[in-house]
């Protein structure tokens, strides 16, 4: 899916052993002595279990739909949907109030052991102020998404605790790797992700810059793990959604920007209140962002070096995240050890119970 278009290509991602937690996840201390929040984990999802399917934000098409519940289906899981999905009130997939009531109406459905949406597009801030998080943190269910869907995936985070998991929408588990590492993290699997050169197949002939990973600060930190789409984490800056950047491991993605489109969302998010303040910044591909109208532009990698150059906490860019065929499912709110020298991130506790 695109917030605009895909590229092919293919990754390995090894497992390793996860860490039994509770409900209520009491973390570890950094090396900073700065302690990590209490996060609620939702039930693993098992072979067989349902998945709600919704569209909180653009329209979705009969056949993208079908499509979808066609993969998760292959997955081993029940697919349900109510008619709202279906919807099509401009480009949005319904009014402001069907989509609410949709969100609202999966979380309280006790047949519904999961919930993934179906698609991105914009539209998730437009309900945010409407969301009932009481009801939320009273039945936390795994809750999937990317692209705007960071816009709920951060404020039901911070509103209830609830890990959620930034990852393959219901039209982009149509990869081995997307659906091979969607299982693995809502099964229970704790993994380590490994950056490496980018494997192309042997008839493709060039490589895109923007998919060359390199460091631009080296060290390792602890934090848990928040952030997503940079448009959307932009255009949250400055509301009453804005989220905590503090002592965080904040990962970054984007798609088809030019360079100083990228330049200036990342520069309001330095000009913001906590960004400053993480303690690592790990960034995905930023697919079809090196391009530029402008003979005169900057590249990709130098917006890159001038806006989180002179950060002093490890920055590194290239990991398998965002807009891309291979997109890492991501537990958001647990706890991770990001070294950029090695080009590793490891997750430290288990997202589910």
């Amino acid at each position: 899916m695109k917030r605009r278009n895909f590229i092919k290509k293919s990754i390995t991602v090894p497992a390793v052993s996860l860490l039994p937690v509770g409900t209520l996840l009491a973390m570890e201390q950094t090396a900073t002595e700065q302690p990590f929040m209490h996060a609620t984990l939702a039930k693993r999802l098992e072979p067989g279990d349902t998945l709600g399917l919704i569209a909180p934000g653009y329209a979705v098409s009969p056949e993208k739909l079908e499509e979808a519940i066609g993969y998760v289906e292959e997955l081993g899981f029940k697919v349900y949907h109510t008619d709202r999905i279906t919807g099509n009130y401009g480009y949005l997939s319904n009014t402001d109030e069907e989509r609410l009531a949709d969100l609202h109406h999966m979380f309280e459905n006790d047949d519904v052991d999961g919930i993934l949406c179906v698609r991105g597009g914009y539209g998730c801030t437009r309900i945010l102020p409407g969301i009932n998080w009481e009801l939320i943190r009273n039945h936390p269910k795994i809750f999937t998404g990317f692209s705007d869907v960071t816009a709920l995936l951060n404020e039901m985070n911070r509103q209830t605790g609830l890990v959620c998991f930034h990852g393959p929408v219901g039209t982009t588990l149509d990869t081995d790797y997307n659906k091979e590492h969607f299982l693995r993290i809502i099964n229970g699997d704790q993994s380590e992700i490994i950056l490496s050169p980018y494997p192309y197949h042997e008839e493709e002939e060039e490589k895109p810059e923007e998919y060359q990973p390199y460091l631009l600060k080296p060290g390792k930190a602890t934090g848990i793990l928040a952030g997503g789409n940079l448009s959307l984490l932009a255009a949250m800056t400055g509301t009453p959604y804005e989220p905590d950047y503090t002592n965080k491991i904040v990962f970054l993605e984007e798609i088809e920007e030019e360079p100083y489109r990228v330049d200036r969302m990342l520069t309001q998010l330095r000009q913001s209140a906590t960004f400053d303040k993480a303690s690592a910044i790990i960034m995905g591909i930023f697919a079809g962002c090196n391009k530029s109208r402008n003979s005169n532009s900057f590249s990709l990698k130098e917006v890159l070096q001038n806006t989180l150059g002179d950060l002093e906490i490890p920055v590194a860019y290239g990991f398998p995240i965002g807009h891309i065929d291979e997109n890492t499912t991501l537990p958001m709110g647990i706890p991770v050890e990001a070294d950029t020298e090695n080009m590793t991130v490891k997750i430290l506790n288990s997202s589910v119970i």
